[in-house]
């Protein structure tokens, strides 16, 4: 029987495609989260056979530590989802759960008559098929394993910068301080948690995301009046972008832009959203006719990066270009079309030796050039103004950081159009390109220090605001001493204070990298961290007595992430990746032996390490790559693997609802702690054991400001803490 639409079932009123992972009812779409979701595909496909819950469990959660009433609820919330009068699952005692209602495998017949009997429109009913008539492979929601964390983070992408040659540059004009486009600035937004503003392609609206919220706004930029998008769907949007009639917004649900999340389309009355793209990595934009849409797709087995055109009504598929490790694509950039559609621009990477060049890449010819200018360091952000002839930039120069620029094409003549102490992101340009919106902030961070860990008796330790002091790392020392990352003016540091009296002093600077997670020694010696020069990022030593460094491996040329350090003061822990592999690997500190523990080729280990105090367990943020996706985008958190290291290395797995990719054990390791997601203007510390269910408690809270990082002492007394703030609004520049 033919089935065009790939493994559809049909029982009752509701439609089950598997393929695409939806359930509909008649001509509604149900929302389902995965594991719901997983729980339904399994009893459907084996309709009038019980199903035993121990091979449920097995199956739908693998290898994560669950108990049986995580599947009760799943089943109780399809029970809730059907009705009470759809009695489709039955529970089987001490056994399973069985699927009794009737199940029919559709085919292309079945599906049209289905649909006509629903009364569906003719529009929903292509939509439908379209969708499901792609017989390509689907891309795989990871994260791709060559991520480079260090990317994540400002300093990276302000300090490294590495020439290239084999490409025809484009020789540009140096930036001279007299030479400025004074616009009119205008604040849109007064709240300080704006993300993703947009500008209607009349320069009249402005739609952006609020980070506490899980709704779209549009502002009327000549009333004042706001209104809120509601979508059908539990969609959390992220990125957002006017279509060029103005009359929907496209966006991509919201997570990190290193994740692979879907993009979706939705009336700007709100209503329901229709999925444009799956598996996007890194953000899109659409095309000024409105026919197209540019992303980039990620091939994580053939390590490449795809820059995808997509027909938005067809929905068909070419590839532009291609970029194999370690060439990429910036993913805080999105892909610019010129005005008159034949150009696309975007920042190319150079991984990690770049810091990006400007790609423009001609359609039709699919010819590529490279801009570079030699008085701009870092390219943030790159934008077409509607002239084709001109291009928009957020960089960093030797001066200034985040700045815009103007750019004329394809002379490199430069302009400063901000020359101020914020910072911006996210541009935004009307269709006339006089008016100009983007995202400004200002990072700061500070370390605090909670004798007995009470938020109550906070002591600051650092000053000012322009630094990020604690942002990406702090340690203790046995002695009671706080050992930090810090940032400043051009300048990143590893730092030792004294949180008695805020003596301290510099144990390692960088001025042409970063150096960051420091981590100190069971016995007070050394301080070993992360460090990147010239390109090449490394695992170095610092001796505190004498402040000399060393490098772990000088010889090898694979990037080293995330040092810790075992509590007997044997091994050194640390993340090691190269085109090849990523992998977590130690190296004895008092003999000359080094092993991998922990490498497989659908796992990618990232973010950050920690080891329990009994020296158990070894944890990190864990990506597995999955052929199973969301449609969902949630606040989820993050995954946490933990390695035991007294038993194999066996790997057992948590989802922890933490807004960074970093946990503390505590209590010797029976529990750990991890900064939760900001609610209310409200930061928090939660702690919880590892079991599966188990329910965090508040160890800290602070209003109006973030926790960025934390550590507690040696003997888990008191604790260090690194606090600040990210304020980000919409600001409008009125160009001439």
């Amino acid at each position: 029987m033919s089935n065009k639409f790939n493994n559809l079932y049909g029982f009752d009123e509701y439609i089950l495609n598997t393929k695409e992972r939806n359930l509909w009812r008649k001509n509604e779409l149900v929302p389902l989260s995965t594991k719901v979701f997983d729980t339904l595909f399994m009893l459907v496909e084996r309709h009038g056979q019980v199903v035993e819950k121990e091979e449920m469990l097995t199956t739908i959660w693998e290898d994560t530590f669950v108990e049986e009433n995580n599947l009760s609820q799943k089943i109780s919330i399809l029970r809730k989802t059907f009705g009470k009068d759809k009695n489709f699952i039955e529970t089987v005692p001490r056994k399973g759960f069985r699927f009794v209602e009737e199940v029919k495998v559709l085919s292309d017949a079945d599906v049209e008559n289905i649909y006509k009997t629903f009364q569906v429109s003719e529009k929903k009913t292509n939509s439908l098929k379209i969708e499901n008539a792609n017989n390509s492979k689907p891309t795989e929601n990871t994260y791709f394993f060559q991520r480079r964390p260090l990317l994540l983070t400002l300093s990276v992408i302000v300090l490294i910068s590495l020439s290239l040659v084999g490409y025809n540059y484009y020789n540009t004009q140096k930036i001279t301080s007299n030479k400025t486009i004074v616009p009119e600035i205008k604040a849109l937004t007064d709240t300080g948690n704006i993300q993703f503003p947009t500008i209607s392609p009349n320069g009249n609206s402005l739609a952006y995301v609020k980070n506490d919220n899980p709704n779209l706004f549009i502002k009327d930029l000549l009333t004042g009046n706001k209104t809120e998008v509601r979508i059908d769907e539990e969609l959390v949007p992220g990125f957002t972008q006017f279509s060029p009639d103005g009359n929907y917004l496209y966006f991509r649900t919201r997570k990190r832009r290193t994740e692979l999340a879907d993009v979706y389309r939705v009336s700007t009355y709100g209503g329901s959203a229709e999925l444009i793209i799956k598996d996007a990595w890194g953000l899109f934009e659409v095309s000024p006719d409105g026919s197209q849409i540019a992303y980039i797709k990620q091939n994580q087995e053939q390590k490449r990066y795809d820059l995808i055109i997509k027909n938005i009504y067809s929905k068909t598929e070419k590839v532009l270009i291609s970029k194999n490790y370690p060439q990429t694509f910036f993913w805080e950039d999105s892909p610019s079309w010129s005005a008159d559609g034949k150009r696309i621009m975007l920042i190319q990477l150079y991984t990690p030796k770049s810091s990006g060049k400007l790609l423009v890449i001609d359609v039709e010819r699919k010819e590529e050039q490279i801009l570079e200018f030699e008085a701009i360091k870092a390219i943030r952000q790159s934008h077409w103004l509607p002239s084709s002839n001109e291009l928009l930039l957020i960089a960093t120069t030797q001066k200034a950081t985040e700045q815009i620029f103007r750019v004329d094409f394809p002379s490199g003549k430069i302009s400063k159009i901000t020359n101020d102490l914020k910072k911006y992101r996210e541009l935004s340009v009307s269709k006339d390109g006089k008016k100009v919106v983007a995202r400004s902030h200002n990072i700061y961070a500070n370390i605090w220090y909670l004798p007995e860990g009470d938020i109550k008796r906070k002591k600051q330790i650092t000053e000012g605001t322009q630094g990020i002091a604690g942002l990406f790392g702090i340690s203790w020392t046995p002695s009671n001493k706080i050992v930090h990352y810090q940032f400043g003016g051009n300048e990143s540091q590893i730092r030792i204070v004294d949180p008695t009296d805020k003596s301290g002093r510099i144990l390692a600077k960088n001025l042409n990298g970063v150096s960051q997670y420091p981590k100190v020694t069971p016995d007070g010696k050394t301080v070993f961290f992360q460090s990147s020069e010239k390109g090449k990022v490394k695992i170095k030593s610092v001796n505190i007595e004498n402040e000399k460094a060393e490098i772990l491996h000088p010889q090898k040329n694979q990037i080293e992430l995330y040092p810790v350090i075992s509590p007997d003061g044997e091994w050194v822990y640390y993340i090691e990746q190269n085109k090849n592999i990523s992998a977590i690997s130690r190296q004895s500190l008092t003999e000359n032996k080094k092993e991998t523990i922990f490498k497989q080729a659908e796992f990618s280990p990232s973010s950050f390490l920690a080891i329990s105090p009994n020296g158990k367990y070894l944890a990190f943020n864990y990506q597995k790559n999955k052929k199973k996706q969301e449609t969902k985008a949630e606040n989820v958190g993050v995954k946490v693997g933990f390695i035991d290291l007294e038993n194999n290395f066996k790997l057992k797995t948590l989802e922890v609802s933490a807004s960074r990719p970093y946990i503390q054990f505590t209590n010797g390791g029976k529990t750990f702690d991890y900064i939760g997601f900001n609610s209310k203007n409200t930061s928090k510390i939660f702690r919880r054991d590892l079991a599966e269910d188990s329910e965090p408690t508040i160890i800290a809270e602070i209003e109006k400001e973030k926790f960025y990082y934390f550590s507690w002492s040696k003997d888990e007394k008191d604790l260090a803490v690194s606090i600040g703030n990210n304020p980000t609004d919409a600001i409008l520049f009125e160009l001439n």
